[in-house]
């Protein structure tokens, strides 16, 4: 019995032992993701870096920032010889705060859970609308865009992500890790927002903000 124990003991600790020797004070991430399709046309994606704290050999605090893309490609009639489009890209800006927990499995495999906040530290999004009129014959006749600028009220977010991270062979402190993530957070805030010509987007539009957001991602720490 004291055997079995001492084996299992030795199993956890060992592991915990290497990576308490490699872990330093500052680390870097820097990770891409994609989010689930919340879009009529194509796959939002992100770029994001985070500069991590590492308060002890199991968690640490951070603060980062992602760069989101996507592509809104929708358009609706209005009576009958009117037609709204939205077709642009978007590009959003959020900077995100949060702390997470790892552990390591092995000496070359651990896991991480990971919460944050995130928020647009620029409030403010350009959203642009086209409108098509329609002759009688079925023709445009008439076409006009309209710009203008929406206070997204920082887009709050928070999210909550897991990993599986391995170490890098022959590169000190430095490791992949791949993950999965759910939050609240709606490229489309600044659309369901605004009122562009008279016109609520939210009305016309299938805006789909009711929806959490997921995400597959993957990265590295060095």
């Amino acid at each position: 019995m004291k055997h079995t124990l001492l084996l299992l003991l030795s199993f956890f600790l060992f592991p915990i032992g290497i990576y308490a020797q490699e872990k330093k004070t500052i680390s870097y991430d820097i990770e891409a993701g994609l989010f689930s399709s919340v879009l009529e046309d194509g796959v939002p994606w992100y770029l994001g870096f985070k500069l991590n704290y590492n308060l002890n050999r199991f968690s640490a605090v951070y603060a980062g920032a992602n760069l989101n893309f996507a592509r809104i490609e929708q358009s609706r009639k209005s009576g009958e010889y009117t037609t709204y489009s939205l077709d642009a890209p978007l590009m959003n800006l959020n900077t995100s705060i949060g702390a997470k927990v790892f552990t390591p499995l092995t000496a070359k495999i651990g896991v991480m859970a990971d919460a944050s906040f995130l928020f647009s530290p620029i409030p403010f999004n350009l959203v642009r609308l086209d409108e098509e009129k329609l002759s009688v014959t079925g023709g445009v006749y008439d076409s006009d865009r309209y710009l203008k600028g929406v206070y997204t009220h920082f887009n709050p977010t928070f999210k909550i992500s897991a990993y599986l991270f391995f170490k890098i062979p022959s590169v000190d402190d430095a490791r992949m890790y791949v993950g999965y993530s759910v939050s609240n957070y709606n490229i489309l805030n600044s659309y369901y927002r605004a009122e562009v010509h008279g016109v609520k987007l939210k009305d016309y539009f299938d805006l789909k903000t009711g929806r959490s957001t997921l995400s597959l991602f993957a990265g590295v720490t060095f």
